[in-house]
């Protein structure tokens, strides 16, 4: 080995060191001068091979990399009101996330296989791990016939009420008109709990299902009116059609438009049916009263169990982060908060005494395994147990 080499090890093996004992919090002031130096010392493109037992495998490094950026938002966490709040940052630590990355010894297939020592499930709270959700719906036909949908589907899937019903790759369910005269019918694409799906319509309106979601329509459009029925949550993108205006029917509520963008969240569980606008414009109906509100881009309507419309500005961003990979919470209750982790994990959760009044703000990818996502709260002293697909919240 040339003398080149031998310094590229030493200096190495050193950055090892200080990257462990900067996860461990044992970094003295001036090991922490140097290791920062260090990292501003290193180009983006510049490969740093670690010592072979700084991770056993990519999976512990996750893990490692996530409870460390947990603690230092735990530790950076801005005071609140007098009412016990905390925010979640996770991704606070950007930086120190890029170094590790840059840093981390690329090892085999074989080496990556290896089983992690410090995995959650080793703990005695946690019996199993949950994946995340997947990409799968079920297409019910109108003569009760039942498709899966999911990733492996491809090909013509069926031919009925005047369309035909394809599924291409990863891009979902699209329904193209066939010829002749025909009977128009009503399909049925459900997500069941731990799943989402992606379709297009006749008229060429996308949809996205989020979990535990159905969404109910004729194969063809031959009405004055494009007429659909939905529960759980859906993000619509309409095809404009002045001519045909578009109207989604979910519980006691209607919402009617042309051409536009726009969610809609009617989970049974949840206490109002929220209608939020991205692009164009809509108008909120109660179907009993008649009672309507018209919003604009950038506002979300609130139909409660009483009939009462409210509206108000949102971060629409926040809302439609489902559709793009990520559950994003600003100031949401423990209880909001695991209704979703319910639904997406398809677990059923349960608490042993009265749910924190803490409130979460932050990011998070909609990929990670359930033990990873709870790895984040647990860090805001908040502790579980996984035992099958049930979840406790456990009492502190």
């Amino acid at each position: 080995m040339s003398a080149f080499n031998n310094q590229e090890h030493d200096h190495n093996r050193r950055y090892s060191e200080l990257a462990r004992k900067w996860l461990k919090g044992t970094l003295t002031p001036e090991e922490e001068r140097e290791y920062n130096d260090w990292y501003d010392s290193v180009s983006d493109d510049k490969e740093i091979k670690m010592e072979p037992d700084f991770a056993a495998s990519r999976q512990q490094l996750k893990r490692r990399i996530f409870v460390k950026i947990s603690r230092i938002a735990d530790l950076h966490r801005p005071a609140l009101s007098i009412q016990k709040r905390k925010k979640l940052y996770f991704a606070a630590a950007s930086v120190v996330l890029l170094f590790i990355a840059i840093s981390f010894y690329r090892y085999s297939s074989s080496k990556d296989s290896m089983q992690d020592p410090e995995t959650l499930t080793e703990s005695p709270y946690f019996k199993n791990d949950i994946a995340p959700g997947v990409n799968k719906a079920i297409l019910t036909l109108s003569n009760g016939r039942k498709i899966t949908l999911d990733d492996s589907t491809s090909g013509m899937l069926a031919d009925e009420g005047g369309a035909r019903i394809v599924k291409s790759g990863k891009d979902g369910v699209t329904y193209e008109e066939g010829k002749g005269a025909v009977t128009v019918v009503n399909n049925t694409v459900t997500t069941p709990r731990g799943s989402q799906y992606r379709l297009t319509l006749p008229d060429g309106t996308k949809v996205w299902l989020n979990a535990s979601s159905s969404i109910t329509f004729p194969t063809l459009f031959q009405t004055r009116e494009r007429a659909v029925k939905v529960s759980g949550e859906a993000y619509f993108e309409v095809a404009k059609n002045a001519a045909q205006p578009f109207i989604v029917s979910v519980g006691n509520m209607q919402v009617s438009v042309l051409g536009t963008h726009f969610n809609v969240n009617a989970y049974a569980d949840e206490n109002t049916i929220r209608t939020t606008l991205l692009e164009g414009s809509v108008k909120i109906i109660e179907t009993f009263t008649q009672h309507g509100r018209i919003i604009v881009p950038g506002e979300q309507s609130r139909l409660d169990k009483m009939g009462n419309i409210s509206v108000e500005k949102v971060n629409t961003e926040e809302i439609i982060a489902w559709k793009d990979g990520f559950f994003r919470f600003h100031r949401t209750d423990i209880a909001t908060l695991m209704r979703q982790i319910s639904r997406w994990y398809n677990v059923d959760v349960q608490y042993e005494g009265a749910p924190a009044k803490d409130l979460f703000t932050g990011t998070v990818p909609r990929t990670l395994p359930l033990s990873e996502l709870l790895m984040v709260l647990q860090h805001a002293n908040i502790r579980f147990k996984i035992e099958g697909n049930k979840l406790t919240v456990l009492s502190l």
